[in-house]
């Protein structure tokens, strides 16, 4: 049984026409993303300083940027060792739970049950 749609045309909002609390929405919306991601952005900046720059100057982006502090940390850390012993943790649990997925696939895949074959 087929049949004709009939074409209609599209229904979209511009902002022009959005509503106060449509717009309001939005508003918040990007309030919570920017009260997120600034202290996420602050903590790469701060990275990125030297010690003397991140007490002396103030701006949204370091005027000397440095990967010294990233050098600093895995050469004077057991840092590389740590990313090891989690990567190993990982991968080893990750292989362990989909082998026991697939065996428990497959067992249930065997068993007769009502609603089996919905």
């Amino acid at each position: 049984m087929s049949g004709d749609t009939p074409t209609s045309q599209s229904t979209s909002l511009g902002y022009m026409r959005r509503s106060p609390a449509g717009l309001l929405l939005t508003a918040l919306t990007l309030l919570a993303a920017f009260i997120w991601f600034f202290p996420v952005y602050w903590a790469i900046v701060t990275s990125l300083r030297t010690d003397q720059a991140t007490v002396k100057e103030f701006g949204l982006w370091p005027s000397d940027p440095t990967v010294e502090n990233f050098v600093f940390a895995i050469v004077n850390s057991r840092l590389p060792t740590w990313y090891f012993n989690s990567t190993v943790t990982s991968v080893g649990t990750t292989v362990l739970v989909v082998l026991m997925s697939a065996c428990t696939g497959y067992a249930i895949s065997q068993l007769r049950f009502p609603g089996r074959l919905v």
